[in-house]
């Protein structure tokens, strides 16, 4: 599993952590976005040590970052168009995402 994990990683140009953090917002994603903290329970982490994979993963721009409705300095992340075609993509057509 880890090594697909890495391999997915890779053609997005991310790390393997940030894979697993897409793909836990794939599983958790709603209408507003998740935050954090789901995530991280989700992970098996108490939060997020470092925000940088959060940070870079936004910046490459599979994930968004809103603050949240209910409370501004909640962040609410959520998945980009462009990670959920790479997620609908068949295996043998996944390439380097632009």
């Amino acid at each position: 599993m880890d090594s697909f994990r890495q391999f997915q990683a890779n053609v997005l140009g991310i790390t393997g952590p940030q894979w697993t953090i897409l793909m836990a917002l794939a599983h958790t994603d709603r209408e507003n976005g998740v935050p954090p903290h789901v995530v991280s329970k989700m992970m098996g982490v108490e939060l997020f040590i470092r925000y940088d994979p959060i940070k870079d993963t936004g910046e490459k721009g599979f994930l968004r970052r809103n603050p949240s409705i209910s409370d501004a300095p909640v962040v609410q992340m959520s998945l980009t168009d462009k990670t959920y075609k790479h997620l609908a993509m068949p295996r043998s057509t996944t390439g380097s995402i632009q």
